[in-house]
């Protein structure tokens, strides 16, 4: 079956179209409400700011293994910055698996190897990958995926392969929704000898991402920095209007054997980049990173964001703000004494959240390693079992011999 056949289950599979783009023409599916078909259609990008400021971290000619590389504008955009020698692209989705192959062969002039496959810790034979509609780049094979739309993909591929394949490279990028942990653990011995190359993973707010941050710092060998960037790059091609997602930022964590910092075009355009020393520290960033806003947010003037800001917590709306009928159906605005209350108990509640999930956290861990240690038990027993079995078998076989030999004796 052909990459472009329907392969999705309860997806429709549409003839894809073609972008202009900052890259380049651009193949993407026909879905006309996919997020990042959405930037590329509005202002000709995706993610664009993400490879200028990986760029920083990379020689003047780049091998790179793109994983979750969906059409390609994560090793483009890297292109645009630096000369890419070599790139290996690893995508789930056979449908932009397809679509990929297309958009490197015609804006990449380096070798190009594309894997239509999802990158696992181990083989694991056809997994089932789900995503929702519209996000298409979201897809996930993880336990926990969610997800209205199906893609079966039966081939499977670990990092070791890869790297033994095609290596070696100086940048491994992962996007693979929720699978990056994984699959850096399975490839760690190798990882911490091939200190050279560096690590560029997506940085979610979710406790997975404090659990990736762990292990990147055990590999040694590289510094760990937290980068984010605005998801909007308006300008980047041709006037685009308002932004599609105001204030929103996207992130990652970078693993790299150099100091690395955004230069000061870089900062201009919203990007920043903090060194991180431990699960703490990245808690710490991302909280401080905005991930969604309302689009009434939207404004230049700072204070005039605060305001807004701040009549939202107070329950205030413009409808009703000094018109007389405000607190009309039993529902009063909230002094600034009352809102500094409620706002501190928040936050007590939300310690308190925490605490509770960080004592749950160590009760599964504490568990994790009884079973370990049950696990390592149960080897062990299983061991001196068949040492036993094995001894009773060689007893079994001498008196089988005396036997044989007795009669012989007694003559």
């Amino acid at each position: 079956m052909s990459p472009l056949d329907a392969i999705t289950d309860g997806a429709e599979v549409t003839a894809p179209r073609q972008l202009t783009t900052v890259y380049g023409p651009l193949w993407v599916p026909a879905d006309d409400n996919d997020i990042i078909v959405r930037f590329l259609e509005s202002q000709g990008q995706w993610a664009l700011l993400e490879a200028r400021l990986v760029a920083r971290a990379l020689p003047e000619v780049t091998r790179l293994l793109d994983g979750g590389a969906f059409v390609g504008t994560f090793s483009l955009g890297l292109a645009l910055t630096r000369p890419l020698e070599f790139v290996c692209a690893v995508e789930a989705n056979p449908l932009a698996a397809a679509l990929l192959q297309r958009n490197l062969d015609r804006n990449l002039t380096g070798q190009i190897v594309v894997r239509a496959a999802v990158l696992t810790p181990a083989r694991a034979g056809e997994l089932t990958g789900r995503f929702s509609k519209g996000n298409m780049g979201g897809l996930s094979f993880t336990n926990g995926a969610r997800g209205d739309q199906l893609v079966y993909q039966p081939d499977c591929i670990s990092l070791v392969e890869l790297w033994h394949n095609n290596g070696p490279f100086d940048l491994i990028k992962l996007d693979i929704e929720g699978m990056e942990r994984a699959v850096l653990d399975d490839a760690r011995q190798l990882l911490e000898v091939e200190q050279q190359v560096a690590i560029w993973a997506e940085c979610n707010d979710s406790p997975h991402s404090l659990d990736l941050a762990e292990l990147m710092l055990s590999f040694g060998g590289r510094s760990l920095y937290y980068a984010s960037w605005p998801a909007d790059n308006l300008g980047s091609l041709g006037d685009s209007g308002e932004p599609i997602f105001p204030y929103a930022r996207e992130a990652a964590l970078l693993a790299a054997n150099r100091a690395v910092a955004p230069n000061d075009e870089l900062i201009a355009a919203g990007c920043d980049m903090v060194q991180i020393s431990s699960r703490e520290s990245l808690r710490r960033a991302m909280w401080l990173t905005p991930r969604w806003a309302p689009r009434k947010w939207w404004t230049d003037k700072t204070t005039a964001l605060v305001a807004q800001a701040v009549h939202d917590l107070s329950g205030e709306s413009y409808e009703t703000y000094l018109s007389g009928t405000a607190g009309a159906g039993g529902s009063a605005v909230l002094t600034r004494e009352q809102l500094e209350a409620r706002l501190e108990a928040a936050e007590a509640l939300s310690k308190e959240r925490l605490a509770a999930f960080a004592d749950l956290q160590q009760e599964l861990v504490d568990l994790q390693a009884s079973l370990s240690d049950l696990e390592r038990v149960a080897a062990e027993r299983l061991a001196e079992a068949e040492i036993n079995r094995q001894r009773a078998k060689r007893a079994e076989r001498s008196l089988a011999n005396i036997r044989l030999q007795a009669p012989r004796n007694q003559q």
